[in-house]
């Protein structure tokens, strides 16, 4: 591959990548340009939907600012799956979670999520802008792949994901049974978490049941004396450990297709 000095980013995706796999319909998104059947972005508020905020497309750049269609996607998974973009070696490279100066690996690649659903490996990324949520997942050992696309943020894409999964690799639906949740172990679970990376988990108290705020906001329900799952998401789980002096110490939070969060107890 030869490139000329001085192009820009938008000039190479589009000469090396957008026109040699005839992704016809996607573009970097500047604000000005018409597109034809370009989606419009929305916000919700209490008074309904409105026309999401301005944001200049410079701002993020490469780590976003592109707009396409599933069937564009579509393409891009088989150039990948088929090395006409990229060869195996390449693409493994990006598949590899870095270690981090610590010692700690994280699952992440170049650019790329790096987990699994229900035993099948999954490589991927979520992106979210004024009024946008997206989600693309690549089952790359199973030779599928979901691309999710929404223009309002509140859309929860990684839900529609797994349920299009469920379908995709037959894997039956989660169901828990809720139980009746006694003060004392509210109490013990109640408080602020700390993650590895330093991101609050907030566990409220809000009469008889518990609330989470930070990576997410929902209501808690209980199926254990030790373990809870999200209200809206019922595949999104708490699980607390390490009780010492009547109250849990640590928890883990756990969002399939996403990532796990290990968290502290913020002393003091």
């Amino acid at each position: 591959m030869s490139i000329a000095m001085g192009m820009s980013y938008e000039q190479f995706i589009q000469q090396y990548i957008f026109q040699p796999l005839d992704m016809n319909h996607s573009y970097y998104m500047h604000n000005e340009t018409i597109i034809p059947r370009r989606a419009s972005g929305y916000a919700k508020t209490q008074q309904g939907y409105r026309q999401a905020e301005y944001l200049n497309m410079m701002i993020p750049y490469a780590a976003g600012s592109l707009g396409s269609t599933v069937e564009d996607l579509i393409r891009w998974d088989a150039a990948l799956r088929e090395e006409r973009l990229l060869d195996a070696a390449a693409q493994e490279l990006m598949y590899t979670p870095v270690q981090l100066n610590d010692g700690r690996t994280e699952p992440y690649g170049f650019g790329l999520r790096i987990t699994e659903y229900k035993g099948h490996r999954l490589i991927g990324h979520g992106g979210g802008i004024h009024g946008f949520h997206t989600l693309l997942a690549r089952f790359v050992d199973d030779q599928a792949m979901i691309a999710v696309l929404a223009n309002a943020p509140e859309i929860a894409v990684e839900k529609i994901t797994r349920k299009i999964a469920r379908h995709l690799f037959d894997i039956p639906a989660v169901t828990h049974t809720p139980v009746t949740p006694g003060t004392a172990l509210l109490d013990k679970a109640a408080g602020t978490y700390i993650t590895e990376d330093g991101r609050s988990v907030e566990i409220g108290r809000d009469e008889d049941r518990l609330t989470l705020r930070g990576v997410i906001e929902d209501s808690l329900q209980p199926i254990s004396e030790t373990a809870y799952y999200a209200s809206q998401d019922d595949e999104i789980e708490v699980h607390f450990a390490n009780e010492q002096d009547g109250v849990f110490n640590a928890l883990t939070l756990l969002i399939p297709i996403y990532r796990s969060f290990n968290a502290t107890r913020k002393q003091g």
